[in-house]
């Protein structure tokens, strides 16, 4: 099993046990800033350049604005997010058909995109190129949905 395989195993493991914490990827670039949070599922963060772009969370969907639990999860990216240390990680397609950045976002080793998941603010979102942790957010949709939380409040 190669050394990148070994961490990847292991990210997964600390993930199952304790909830979705960030490993030193080779693809993850760290010194991001929030500058604003543009829904529950997109922000403009400022890159270690100095740079502002946008930043669309890979896997998930939230509600747009007008729609049931919209506010929740504005809200709740905005409190996982504001005031920590945001890292990106990112997987095979880089950008979206709007020029949006698609990442993993984690914010101070969390990874915002799965928590948005698993406390129900969204729901899966996936194209064939991004799906790196797929697994990983499945188990946070089955336990949001047992739980009943949030999308999944009314069943």
């Amino acid at each position: 099993m190669s050394v990148l395989n070994k961490i990847v195993v292991f990210c997964l493991l600390v993930a199952s046990l304790s909830g979705y914490y960030s490993c030193s990827l080779p693809s993850a670039e760290t010194g991001y800033r929030l500058v604003k949070v543009i829904d529950g599922d997109t922000v403009q963060l400022r890159t270690p350049a100095g740079e502002v772009i946008k930043v669309r969370h890979i896997g998930i969907d939230c509600p747009e604005r007008g729609e049931p639990l919209y506010y929740f999860a504005l809200k709740t990216n905005r409190r996982l997010l504001k005031g920590k240390r945001i890292i990106l990680e990112f997987d095979k397609r880089s950008h979206d058909s709007y020029g949006r950045t698609l990442a993993y976002v984690y914010a101070d080793e969390l990874m915002v995109n799965a928590e948005l998941i698993r406390l129900g603010c969204a729901r899966l979102y996936f194209d064939r190129d991004n799906k790196k942790h797929l697994p990983l957010f499945l188990k946070m949709l089955e336990e949001a949905q047992r739980h009943r939380r949030g999308l999944w409040e009314k069943g």
